[in-house]
């Protein structure tokens, strides 16, 4: 028989998982996440699809002042400086939590614009809560929407277990896309009724 902490820990577990596959089946589609560790570093990936035209998806990650329309997690954005028509320092902190813990994250990012399928951010480590990193959006139009393929290599600047790590960022980060997909999809909503 398992210790009785061991057992709170596990029975906390498969209630987030139940959590987020409920989201996941009720939102727009995410089809894939992934998360690789290897020296300290995490790579991420994931892919979904968006009921949003592509020109809309990218009009609403662009608008790096209001990033907190789109997810929940993202308590405060903001552009600390353009650096040129198509590139952006942007600073935003997101809330992420597992089970019974919380953590405010922040990231500053030079995020550069591309033709309307493509965004990419390099972190910057000054005024984050990483050592270095960087991101990738591709947004590829359908014939019903939006697919969403992003990509991002990140390095810590705080403690992350090792052994838990990759499966603990898995939960949050599919836990994350289920709501910017439904966040994407309510600004889309909120746009057609004006």
């Amino acid at each position: 028989m398992l210790p009785l902490a061991t057992q709170k820990i596990l029975i906390y577990i498969l209630l987030l998982c139940i959590s987020i596959y409920s989201q996941v089946t009720a939102a727009g589609e995410v089809t894939s996440v992934q998360v690789k560790y290897r020296e300290g570093v995490y790579a991420l990936s994931i892919d979904a699809h968006i009921d949003v035209p592509r020109h809309h998806v990218y009009e609403f990650l662009t608008d790096y002042d209001n990033l907190t329309r789109i997810s929940p997690s993202v308590i405060e954005s903001r552009v600390v400086s353009q650096l040129d028509d198509l590139v952006h320092r942007i600073t935003f902190v997101t809330k992420l939590c597992v089970l019974f813990y919380c953590k405010n994250l922040r990231q500053t990012q030079d995020m550069v614009q591309h033709p309307q399928e493509l965004l990419t951010a390099m972190l910057v480590p000054e005024g984050s809560d990483f050592k270095g990193g960087f991101a990738r959006w591709r947004l590829k139009q359908g014939n019903a929407g939006t697919r969403l393929q992003f990509d991002a290599q990140m390095k810590p600047d705080f403690w992350i277990p090792s052994l838990a790590g990759p499966f603990i960022l898995k939960l949050m980060l599919t836990r994350e896309a289920v709501n910017t997909v439904r966040g994407l999809e309510n600004l889309y909503k909120q746009l057609l009724k004006n």
